[in-house]
């Protein structure tokens, strides 16, 4: 993005921004429903985007062979946990 910004905004534009505001969009309703506790969709939605993500964009450029499906989903399954225990509504004590 530093070297090529007109790239990077041309590539956010068609699939990352798109990503992030249907995410926040959803999540949006969710903590209206009182199903999660946030306070700005957007951040939120990135924040899970991260999570679910981990290490797999570097693990995928430089040990891609370690990226199994069960390396994946293990990857992905932590980062909806740790999501969840940060945003998720906690019942009344």
């Amino acid at each position: 993005s530093g070297r090529f910004p007109d790239l990077f905004q041309t590539m956010w534009a068609s699939g990352g921004k798109e990503v992030i505001e249907a995410l926040a969009g959803r999540m949006a309703r969710l903590a209206h429903a009182g199903h999660l506790e946030i306070t700005d969709p957007a951040v939120a939605a990135a924040q899970f985007v991260g999570l679910v993500l981990g290490d797999l964009p570097l693990m995928t450029v430089f040990a891609p062979d370690a990226v199994t499906p069960a390396y994946r989903d293990g990857i992905a399954g932590a980062g909806v946990d740790t999501f969840l225990r940060a945003f998720g509504r906690r019942p009344p004590k």
